[in-house]
């Protein structure tokens, strides 16, 4: 039996490697934060994956890279398997170089309650603390490491979007604490969604424009991870983040008595970008399986 477990693991870790996704009943067992990304990059048939931007993202499984990720200008999602292409000396390059903040990347993975119940932690490094979780320590869980891209103004911000097939919900917070003020922790500097509600203000997001746009980006993911589910399962809910954020942005300096706001200049034309970050939830059931009778199993 471990024979056995070892090998279907062994296996599945190859295929989503390698960049292919489950055409079986395995689906239900993909962990979407690490996995979205291979679904990102997969084409099908004829039909090309949406247009995407990512941050440099690298896909942690059994201690250790197995895939890392990244966006062209145009939003192609570029993937790199290879042993030699997942030299940690080069991850570590590239998410530090031309950093506009003292964090430059953090870590994300699923942790369990007591009761059972799993859910996203994250942990933010800078360049040290980056360094060493690559070279030293030991990885408890799979998960993805991402480099930090400083968000549009002067706090740091993320966007919640929660799909079902009958509604689409976007929330946005934004921290209350600059980014630049190092005498608070880069924790409560950073932290959004994964922190405590008194560090954070939640606005709704009012901007037509930049609703569109996150409108767009959550359907087109939405209807490419449809097309290659398998046979019979159907997509139930979808719950990932998404940031602004300008790369032609110099990084704002000096101090500020504006407080946090939402950046709702983001939504006008001009470089822009929406960058997709992970997906936290997403959940697939069978069809077949959920109907009753032999007459829904033909279907």
């Amino acid at each position: 039996h471990v024979k056995v477990f070892l090998l279907v693991s062994n296996f599945n870790f190859f295929l989503m490697s390698a960049g292919g996704v489950p055409k079986d009943k395995s689906v239900e067992k993909v962990i979407w934060l690490e996995d979205i990304y291979n679904y990102l990059y997969t084409q099908k048939g004829n039909d090309p994956p949406p247009a995407i931007h990512i941050p440099h993202t690298v896909m942690l499984k059994y201690q250790r890279p197995c895939a890392w990720f990244s966006s062209s200008d145009e939003g192609e999602i570029i993937k790199r398997a290879d042993t030699k292409e997942l030299d940690l000396h080069q991850i570590k390059r590239t998410f530090c170089e031309n950093a506009k903040h003292d964090c430059v990347a953090y870590y994300v993975s699923y942790s369990k309650s007591p009761k059972g119940n799993r859910s996203a932690k994250i942990e933010y490094f800078d360049e040290e603390g980056l360094e060493n979780f690559l070279f030293n320590r030991a990885k408890e869980n799979n998960g993805i490491v991402q480099k930090f891209e400083k968000p549009l103004g002067t706090y740091n911000n993320l966007i919640r979007a929660y799909w079902t097939p009958h509604k689409l919900l976007l929330q946005q917070r934004v921290n209350k604490n600059m980014l630049r003020n190092k005498r608070v922790p880069m924790n409560e500097r950073l932290a959004t969604f994964d922190g405590p509600e008194h560090l954070n203000n939640e606005f709704d997001i009012k901007s037509y424009k930049l609703k569109s746009r996150l409108e767009a980006h959550v359907g087109g993911i939405v209807a490419h991870v449809r097309k290659l589910l398998p046979y019979a399962y159907a997509l139930w809910s979808f719950e990932c983040f998404f940031k602004l954020y300008d790369p032609a942005e110099a990084d704002a300096g000096g101090a500020s008595n504006v407080g946090p706001r939402p950046p709702f200049s983001a939504a006008k034309p001009g470089p822009t970008r929406l960058l997709f970050l992970w997906c936290n939830d997403l959940r697939v059931f069978n069809t077949v399986r959920a109907g009753s009778g032999s007459e829904r199993e033909r279907v």
